[in-house]
């Protein structure tokens, strides 16, 4: 038990106290923490290294190291992403233009998809935005 409750004042601390350690936090700092979260290095390779795998065990069923727009659109479906939806996306995605999305163009989408605030084409990672 002192394990785990280490293990959370840790994740307190990291998360949600931030460098001033506060007891509590506001919606403000829940969102700023986040934030700061998702902007550090350190988990953005983490979650470019996780992007590979992902890629390499799911989106890439065939293992030729690319994806297809067909490939792509399956990849899509498991999110429930209309296909009519999928060219956009993967247009969005293909950055070098070349009709196939590579396993980086995979993995720097998906780490910006996540960590970039910015309105860039990368937001199209899961598909378009439906209201």
């Amino acid at each position: 038990m002192e394990t785990y409750v280490g293990l959370m004042n840790s994740g307190w601390d990291y998360s949600w106290a931030g460098p001033e350690k506060k007891v509590n936090v506001t919606l403000r700092d829940y969102i700023y923490n986040h934030a700061r979260t998702f902007r550090e290095p350190a988990f953005q390779e983490e979650q470019r290294k996780w992007f590979h795998v992902y890629f390499d065990k799911i989106a890439d069923k065939n293992g030729h190291g690319h994806l297809t727009q067909k490939d792509y659109e399956e990849f899509l479906g498991l999110f429930g992403v209309h296909p009519l939806s999928v060219p956009p996306s993967f247009d969005a995605l293909d950055t070098d233009g070349d009709g196939l999305i590579s396993k980086e163009e995979f993995a720097n989408a998906g780490v910006d998809f996540f960590c970039c605030i910015a309105d860039t084409p990368t937001k199209m990672f899961f598909g378009p935005f439906l209201a």
